[in-house]
């Protein structure tokens, strides 16, 4: 019999509004969920609104890195991806391969079961003028 993992959530949206970040030091442990609740990519940081904010282009380390491969679908999935959510666990509650192996995310290469993940739904066609990020909304 499986435990269920359970965290809280937070979407997009609120992420990007955050002047103060709303984590803990105890949150570590992430899974990005898209509009089916999916989990499409699993993380573990210890300055999570800096990790999340670096995976889609943003943050204070954006100089060093360009958006990760996770954050390239997110990005292409905007403006619905503001919507989607990010579950955060706090580290001593849940191991990041034990939440790999649960939810067999598509974008994570370590700690998957041997059944291949399910591919995400394409992103929808975007105008080429629309690859800002940070959108009137």
């Amino acid at each position: 019999m499986k435990t269920a993992i359970s965290g809280r959530h937070i979407t997009w949206r609120q992420l990007l509004d955050c002047q103060v970040s709303p984590f803990t030091p105890a949150d570590q442990v992430y899974a990005i969920r898209d509009s089916a609740d999916a989990v499409i990519y699993v993380g573990k940081a210890t300055d999570m609104l800096e990790r999340l904010l670096t995976h889609i282009g943003e943050g204070g380390f954006t100089w060093a890195t360009a958006p990760s491969r996770v954050g390239e679908y997110i990005k292409a999935n905007f403006p619905a991806a503001l919507d989607w959510k990010v579950t955060v666990y706090a580290a001593g509650s849940v191991y990041e391969s034990a939440i790999i192996r649960q939810f067999n995310p598509y974008f994570n290469s370590h700690h998957k079961p041997d059944q291949p993940s399910a591919q995400p739904t394409p992103p929808p066609a975007r105008p080429s003028d629309s690859s800002a990020l940070h959108l009137a909304i």
